[in-house]
Protein backbone atom coordinates (compact mmCIF):
# COMPACT_ATOMS: atom_id res chain seq x y z
CA UNK A 1 0.00 0.00 0.00
CA UNK A 2 1.10 3.75 -0.93
CA UNK A 3 0.26 6.13 1.57
CA UNK A 4 0.97 9.89 1.41
CA UNK A 5 0.64 11.98 4.36
CA UNK A 6 0.38 15.07 5.16
CA UNK A 7 -0.85 17.69 7.53
CA UNK A 8 -1.03 21.54 8.71
CA UNK A 9 -3.16 22.22 5.43
CA UNK A 10 -4.74 25.43 7.03
CA UNK A 11 -6.69 25.33 3.53
CA UNK A 12 -7.97 28.25 2.03
CA UNK A 13 -10.02 28.61 -1.51
CA UNK A 14 -6.72 30.56 -2.08
CA UNK A 15 -4.22 28.07 -0.96
CA UNK A 16 -5.51 25.34 -2.98
CA UNK A 17 -3.41 27.27 -6.20
CA UNK A 18 -0.12 26.39 -4.20
CA UNK A 19 -1.51 22.46 -3.33
CA UNK A 20 -3.05 21.38 -6.03
CA UNK A 21 0.55 19.61 -7.95
CA UNK A 22 1.02 18.23 -4.40
CA UNK A 23 -2.89 16.54 -4.20
CA UNK A 24 -2.40 16.01 -8.19
CA UNK A 25 0.79 13.72 -7.34
CA UNK A 26 -1.68 12.30 -4.58
CA UNK A 27 -4.47 10.93 -7.06
CA UNK A 28 -1.55 9.64 -9.49
CA UNK A 29 0.99 8.06 -6.87
CA UNK A 30 -0.44 7.21 -3.80
CA UNK A 31 -3.51 4.44 -2.67
CA UNK A 32 -4.29 6.06 0.45
CA UNK A 33 -4.39 9.57 1.96
CA UNK A 34 -3.50 10.62 5.56
CA UNK A 35 -4.00 13.69 6.82
CA UNK A 36 -2.89 14.62 10.20
CA UNK A 37 -4.57 17.48 12.06
CA UNK A 38 -5.05 21.42 11.03
CA UNK A 39 -7.36 20.88 7.46
CA UNK A 40 -8.21 24.32 8.91
CA UNK A 41 -7.29 28.33 9.82
CA UNK A 42 -10.45 28.55 12.17
CA UNK A 43 -12.36 25.76 12.74
CA UNK A 44 -15.30 27.15 10.21
CA UNK A 45 -17.22 24.91 8.14
CA UNK A 46 -16.61 27.33 4.93
CA UNK A 47 -13.11 26.64 5.43
CA UNK A 48 -13.91 22.90 4.95
CA UNK A 49 -16.14 23.11 2.75
CA UNK A 50 -13.78 23.98 -0.44
CA UNK A 51 -11.16 21.14 1.18
CA UNK A 52 -13.72 18.76 1.24
CA UNK A 53 -14.72 19.56 -2.79
CA UNK A 54 -11.13 18.51 -3.43
CA UNK A 55 -10.37 16.07 -1.30
CA UNK A 56 -13.57 14.19 -2.40
CA UNK A 57 -12.38 14.64 -5.56
CA UNK A 58 -9.14 12.90 -5.07
CA UNK A 59 -11.33 9.83 -4.84
CA UNK A 60 -8.83 8.21 -2.90
CA UNK A 61 -9.47 6.82 0.89
CA UNK A 62 -8.81 9.39 2.98
CA UNK A 63 -8.17 9.21 6.70
CA UNK A 64 -7.81 12.26 8.75
CA UNK A 65 -7.55 13.38 12.50
CA UNK A 66 -8.43 16.86 13.55
CA UNK A 67 -5.63 19.53 14.96
CA UNK A 68 -5.79 22.27 17.23
CA UNK A 69 -6.61 25.07 14.58
CA UNK A 70 -9.76 22.77 13.73
CA UNK A 71 -11.03 22.89 16.94
CA UNK A 72 -10.98 27.24 17.25
CA UNK A 73 -14.44 28.21 16.55
CA UNK A 74 -15.87 25.34 18.68
CA UNK A 75 -17.20 23.55 15.49
CA UNK A 76 -15.28 20.55 15.75
CA UNK A 77 -18.51 18.16 15.34
CA UNK A 78 -19.79 19.68 12.38
CA UNK A 79 -16.35 19.54 10.44
CA UNK A 80 -16.70 16.20 11.65
CA UNK A 81 -19.90 15.65 10.47
CA UNK A 82 -19.19 17.15 6.95
CA UNK A 83 -16.05 14.90 5.83
CA UNK A 84 -17.72 11.83 7.35
CA UNK A 85 -20.67 12.47 5.06
CA UNK A 86 -18.15 13.18 2.80
CA UNK A 87 -17.06 9.66 2.44
CA UNK A 88 -13.89 10.85 4.89
CA UNK A 89 -12.34 8.77 7.83
CA UNK A 90 -12.24 10.93 11.03
CA UNK A 91 -10.50 9.12 13.43
CA UNK A 92 -10.45 10.52 16.73
CA UNK A 93 -9.65 7.66 19.82
CA UNK A 94 -10.88 4.72 16.75
CA UNK A 95 -9.42 2.70 14.43
CA UNK A 96 -10.11 1.82 10.74
CA UNK A 97 -8.48 -0.94 8.68
CA UNK A 98 -7.72 -1.01 5.34
CA UNK A 99 -6.00 -4.05 2.99
CA UNK A 100 -4.39 -5.27 5.87
CA UNK A 101 -3.64 -2.10 7.16
CA UNK A 102 -4.68 -0.70 10.36
CA UNK A 103 -4.91 3.39 10.82
CA UNK A 104 -5.65 4.59 14.76
CA UNK A 105 -5.53 8.16 15.09
CA UNK A 106 -6.67 11.06 17.68
CA UNK A 107 -5.90 14.97 17.83
CA UNK A 108 -3.50 14.22 20.67
CA UNK A 109 -2.22 17.02 23.03
CA UNK A 110 0.53 18.55 24.91
CA UNK A 111 1.81 18.04 27.60
CA UNK A 112 6.12 17.59 27.55
CA UNK A 113 8.58 14.05 27.21
CA UNK A 114 10.86 13.07 30.02
CA UNK A 115 12.01 15.80 32.61
CA UNK A 116 10.00 18.22 30.69
CA UNK A 117 6.66 16.56 31.53
CA UNK A 118 4.19 18.62 32.87
CA UNK A 119 2.60 16.64 36.30
CA UNK A 120 -0.81 17.31 37.78
CA UNK A 121 0.80 18.63 40.81
CA UNK A 122 -0.60 22.49 41.86
CA UNK A 123 -3.57 24.00 40.87
CA UNK A 124 -6.54 23.36 39.38
CA UNK A 125 -5.97 24.35 36.10
CA UNK A 126 -2.93 22.55 35.43
CA UNK A 127 -4.63 19.21 36.74
CA UNK A 128 -7.06 19.87 34.41
CA UNK A 129 -4.61 20.20 31.67
CA UNK A 130 -2.72 17.42 32.50
CA UNK A 131 -6.05 15.17 32.61
CA UNK A 132 -6.79 16.38 29.06
CA UNK A 133 -3.24 15.34 27.58
CA UNK A 134 -3.95 11.98 29.79
CA UNK A 135 -7.21 11.31 27.89
CA UNK A 136 -6.21 11.69 25.26
CA UNK A 137 -3.24 9.17 25.68
CA UNK A 138 -5.74 6.85 26.86
CA UNK A 139 -7.63 7.26 23.23
CA UNK A 140 -5.16 6.37 21.09
CA UNK A 141 -4.16 3.25 22.99
CA UNK A 142 -7.73 2.07 22.85
CA UNK A 143 -8.01 2.59 19.21
CA UNK A 144 -4.57 0.71 19.08
CA UNK A 145 -6.60 -2.25 20.82
CA UNK A 146 -9.00 -2.39 18.71
CA UNK A 147 -6.85 -3.30 15.90
CA UNK A 148 -6.39 -6.33 14.29
CA UNK A 149 -3.68 -5.94 11.72
CA UNK A 150 -0.42 -6.26 12.26
CA UNK A 151 1.36 -3.58 10.45
CA UNK A 152 -0.34 -0.13 11.89
CA UNK A 153 -0.44 3.41 11.43
CA UNK A 154 -0.56 5.61 14.33
CA UNK A 155 -2.30 9.38 13.16
CA UNK A 156 -2.01 12.22 15.64
CA UNK A 157 -1.57 16.01 15.43
CA UNK A 158 0.69 16.41 18.33
CA UNK A 159 3.71 14.56 18.67
CA UNK A 160 3.70 11.46 20.05
CA UNK A 161 6.43 10.09 21.17
CA UNK A 162 9.81 11.83 22.25
CA UNK A 163 11.91 11.05 19.13
CA UNK A 164 9.74 12.58 17.15
CA UNK A 165 10.81 16.15 18.19
CA UNK A 166 14.52 15.09 18.47
CA UNK A 167 17.24 15.78 15.85
CA UNK A 168 15.88 19.24 15.34
CA UNK A 169 18.20 22.41 15.23
CA UNK A 170 17.05 26.31 15.48
CA UNK A 171 17.84 28.22 12.74
CA UNK A 172 16.64 31.32 13.72
CA UNK A 173 14.52 33.66 16.73
CA UNK A 174 11.36 35.96 15.61
CA UNK A 175 8.90 37.24 18.08
CA UNK A 176 5.17 37.94 17.21
CA UNK A 177 5.37 40.61 19.68
CA UNK A 178 4.44 41.60 23.23
CA UNK A 179 0.85 40.73 24.34
CA UNK A 180 -1.53 43.50 26.04
CA UNK A 181 -4.96 43.52 28.09
CA UNK A 182 -8.05 45.46 26.41
CA UNK A 183 -11.30 45.87 27.91
CA UNK A 184 -13.85 48.62 28.42
CA UNK A 185 -12.02 49.80 31.56
CA UNK A 186 -8.23 50.77 32.26
CA UNK A 187 -6.12 47.88 33.69
CA UNK A 188 -3.08 50.37 35.34
CA UNK A 189 -2.32 47.92 38.21
CA UNK A 190 -2.58 44.09 39.00
CA UNK A 191 -5.52 44.68 41.46
CA UNK A 192 -7.23 45.90 38.26
CA UNK A 193 -7.59 42.46 37.28
CA UNK A 194 -8.67 41.01 40.48
CA UNK A 195 -12.21 38.78 40.04
CA UNK A 196 -12.36 39.83 36.19
CA UNK A 197 -12.59 36.62 33.95
CA UNK A 198 -10.04 36.84 30.89
CA UNK A 199 -9.92 34.26 27.86
CA UNK A 200 -6.81 32.68 28.06
CA UNK A 201 -4.93 30.02 25.64
CA UNK A 202 -5.32 26.47 27.18
CA UNK A 203 -1.53 26.18 28.44
CA UNK A 204 -0.04 25.84 31.53
CA UNK A 205 1.69 29.22 32.02
CA UNK A 206 -1.44 31.59 31.12
CA UNK A 207 -3.59 28.97 33.31
CA UNK A 208 -1.38 29.63 36.30
CA UNK A 209 -0.20 33.30 35.71
CA UNK A 210 -3.85 34.76 35.55
CA UNK A 211 -5.40 33.04 38.20
CA UNK A 212 -2.13 34.35 40.29
CA UNK A 213 -2.86 37.85 39.31
CA UNK A 214 -6.33 37.10 40.83
CA UNK A 215 -8.21 36.61 37.34
CA UNK A 216 -10.59 34.11 36.55
CA UNK A 217 -9.46 31.77 33.37
CA UNK A 218 -11.71 30.90 30.97
CA UNK A 219 -11.47 28.58 27.87
CA UNK A 220 -13.15 29.50 25.08
CA UNK A 221 -12.33 29.61 20.82
CA UNK A 222 -11.00 32.30 19.94
CA UNK A 223 -13.57 33.10 17.02
CA UNK A 224 -15.69 33.52 20.67
CA UNK A 225 -13.94 36.36 21.86
CA UNK A 226 -15.66 39.20 20.45
CA UNK A 227 -18.94 38.08 21.30
CA UNK A 228 -18.17 37.44 24.50
CA UNK A 229 -16.67 40.68 25.26
CA UNK A 230 -19.73 41.89 23.74
CA UNK A 231 -22.13 40.31 25.88
CA UNK A 232 -19.90 40.75 29.73
CA UNK A 233 -19.31 36.99 29.06
CA UNK A 234 -15.36 38.07 29.44
CA UNK A 235 -14.41 40.86 31.21
CA UNK A 236 -11.19 41.59 29.25
CA UNK A 237 -9.29 39.77 26.83
CA UNK A 238 -5.53 39.67 25.91
CA UNK A 239 -3.69 39.52 22.63
CA UNK A 240 -1.11 41.07 20.37
CA UNK A 241 -1.93 44.83 19.34
CA UNK A 242 -2.11 43.77 16.05
CA UNK A 243 -4.18 40.66 16.76
CA UNK A 244 -6.90 43.01 18.65
CA UNK A 245 -7.01 45.68 15.63
CA UNK A 246 -7.75 42.97 12.85
CA UNK A 247 -10.14 40.88 14.59
CA UNK A 248 -12.01 44.44 15.66
CA UNK A 249 -12.14 43.37 19.27
CA UNK A 250 -11.45 47.23 19.94
CA UNK A 251 -15.56 47.68 19.15
CA UNK A 252 -16.06 45.46 22.30
CA UNK A 253 -13.56 46.13 24.16
CA UNK A 254 -12.15 49.67 23.62
CA UNK A 255 -9.70 50.56 26.16
CA UNK A 256 -6.44 48.92 25.53
CA UNK A 257 -3.98 48.48 28.63
CA UNK A 258 -0.51 48.14 27.49
CA UNK A 259 0.82 45.55 30.07
CA UNK A 260 3.09 43.72 28.04
CA UNK A 261 2.44 40.89 30.52
CA UNK A 262 3.65 38.29 27.90
CA UNK A 263 5.81 37.73 24.61
CA UNK A 264 4.92 35.85 21.60
CA UNK A 265 7.95 34.32 20.74
CA UNK A 266 8.60 32.04 17.29
CA UNK A 267 11.36 29.27 16.82
CA UNK A 268 12.40 28.62 13.14
CA UNK A 269 13.40 24.95 13.09
CA UNK A 270 14.97 22.21 10.48
CA UNK A 271 15.63 18.85 10.92
CA UNK A 272 18.75 17.20 11.63
CA UNK A 273 17.80 14.79 8.32
CA UNK A 274 17.03 17.65 6.18
CA UNK A 275 19.94 19.59 7.41
CA UNK A 276 22.48 16.51 6.57
CA UNK A 277 21.10 16.11 2.76
CA UNK A 278 21.95 19.60 2.51
CA UNK A 279 25.37 20.48 0.39
CA UNK A 280 27.65 22.99 1.90
CA UNK A 281 26.43 25.90 -0.33
CA UNK A 282 22.52 24.92 0.39
CA UNK A 283 23.63 25.15 4.48
CA UNK A 284 25.03 28.64 3.93
CA UNK A 285 21.52 29.89 1.95
CA UNK A 286 19.39 28.66 4.42
CA UNK A 287 21.53 30.10 7.52
CA UNK A 288 21.64 33.57 5.74
CA UNK A 289 17.89 33.61 5.03
CA UNK A 290 17.95 32.43 9.00
CA UNK A 291 19.82 35.31 9.76
CA UNK A 292 17.67 37.64 7.91
CA UNK A 293 14.83 36.24 9.87
CA UNK A 294 16.22 36.97 13.27
CA UNK A 295 17.19 40.48 12.36
CA UNK A 296 14.50 41.74 10.65
CA UNK A 297 11.67 39.98 12.10
CA UNK A 298 11.43 41.29 15.59
CA UNK A 299 11.69 44.70 13.92
CA UNK A 300 9.34 44.19 11.17
CA UNK A 301 7.09 42.89 13.97
CA UNK A 302 7.20 46.30 16.58
CA UNK A 303 6.76 48.48 13.34
CA UNK A 304 3.46 46.22 12.65
CA UNK A 305 2.44 46.89 15.88
CA UNK A 306 3.32 50.70 16.15
CA UNK A 307 1.29 50.97 13.28
CA UNK A 308 -1.27 49.56 14.32
CA UNK A 309 -1.95 51.69 17.34
CA UNK A 310 -1.71 54.53 15.15
CA UNK A 311 -5.00 52.98 13.54
CA UNK A 312 -6.39 52.15 16.63
CA UNK A 313 -6.46 55.72 18.16
CA UNK A 314 -7.86 56.88 14.82
CA UNK A 315 -11.02 55.00 15.55
CA UNK A 316 -11.51 56.06 19.30
CA UNK A 317 -9.55 53.52 21.15
CA UNK A 318 -8.05 54.58 24.57
CA UNK A 319 -4.69 53.06 24.86
CA UNK A 320 -3.25 52.56 28.41
CA UNK A 321 0.62 53.38 28.88
CA UNK A 322 1.20 54.14 32.72
CA UNK A 323 0.48 50.85 33.71
CA UNK A 324 2.37 49.32 37.13
CA UNK A 325 4.03 46.62 35.33
CA UNK A 326 6.33 45.72 38.31
CA UNK A 327 3.25 44.50 40.30
CA UNK A 328 2.82 41.93 37.47
CA UNK A 329 6.35 41.38 37.31
CA UNK A 330 6.69 40.70 40.99
CA UNK A 331 3.89 37.76 41.06
CA UNK A 332 5.44 36.32 37.71
CA UNK A 333 9.21 35.94 38.83
CA UNK A 334 8.99 33.05 41.34
CA UNK A 335 6.67 30.91 38.63
CA UNK A 336 9.67 31.99 36.04
CA UNK A 337 12.36 30.67 38.75
CA UNK A 338 10.38 27.19 38.88
CA UNK A 339 9.66 26.92 35.26
CA UNK A 340 13.53 27.63 34.04
CA UNK A 341 14.07 25.08 37.28
CA UNK A 342 12.02 22.29 35.67
CA UNK A 343 13.36 22.70 32.39
CA UNK A 344 16.97 22.57 33.19
CA UNK A 345 20.39 24.99 32.62
CA UNK A 346 19.71 26.07 29.19
CA UNK A 347 16.27 27.98 30.22
CA UNK A 348 17.88 29.09 33.56
CA UNK A 349 20.36 30.89 30.85
CA UNK A 350 17.96 32.32 29.19
CA UNK A 351 15.91 33.88 31.92
CA UNK A 352 19.09 35.23 33.40
CA UNK A 353 19.29 37.20 29.77
CA UNK A 354 15.88 38.07 30.55
CA UNK A 355 16.36 40.05 33.86
CA UNK A 356 19.40 41.58 32.39
CA UNK A 357 17.54 43.72 30.16
CA UNK A 358 16.54 47.06 31.08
Amino acid sequence: MRIAATADLHFSPQSYAKLKDQFERVRDEADVLVVAGDLTNYGQPNEMEPLLNVLVRLRLPTVVVLGNHDYESGLEEELCRMMVNGGIKVLDGTAYERDGIGFAGTKGFVGGFGRGMLTAFGERQIKDFVRASIDEALKLERAMSQLRATKRVVLVHYSPIAETVQGARVIALATLGLRNMYSKREIKKMEDVKGLKVRVQATPTEDTMFPAYGAQTVHMPFGSVYTSLQTGVMDFGENAVNVYLINKHYEVAPVLSMTEHEANNAIVWISDKLWQSLSAEQKQWVMTAARDVSLQAPKRVFELERAAAVKLEKVGVKIVTDVDKAGFQKIADPYLDKLTKDLGPHADKIKTLIRAID
